[in-house]
């Protein structure tokens, strides 16, 4: 086989054709690349601004709990608190309950006494 000038432009040809397409791939992976780090520095970017906020939202939440939980302790009273409380109004209506039974019995027993005198004959000297 003889090396001829059309068979050196021929090969010189397909090496400049196939270096060509070569270059247009890494071509398209480098723009790809720079794309894709573009696109995930954005998300990062995105991300981080959304953690930002997400942490400026709990430390708001975290202090308006602890207002509310120190509003609650200063405004509302424990089991505790109730059962103290209502132990000396529960004796002072058991109090009331027991004068209620004794002028019950007195009333009974005002109204039997006369009764009683009816039934019982009068003495003439008295």
């Amino acid at each position: 086989m003889t090396v001829t000038t059309e068979l050196v432009v021929f090969v010189i040809s397909v090496l400049g054709v196939v270096a060509g397409a070569w270059w247009r791939v890494e071509q398209a992976i480098a723009t790809a690349r720079a794309d894709m780090s573009a696109s995930i520095a954005a998300a990062k970017s995105e991300a981080s601004h959304q953690v930002s906020a997400a942490s400026a939202l709990a430390s708001l939440l975290q202090v308006q709990l602890a207002e509310h939980k120190l509003h609650v302790a200063e405004t509302y009273t424990t089991k505790s608190g109730v059962r103290e409380t209502m132990a000396p109004m529960m004796d002072s209506i058991n109090g009331i309950a027991e004068r209620m039974d004794k002028m019950n019995e007195r009333l009974d027993r005002a109204f039997d006494q006369p009764a009683r005198r009816q039934s019982t004959p009068r003495r003439e000297g008295a």
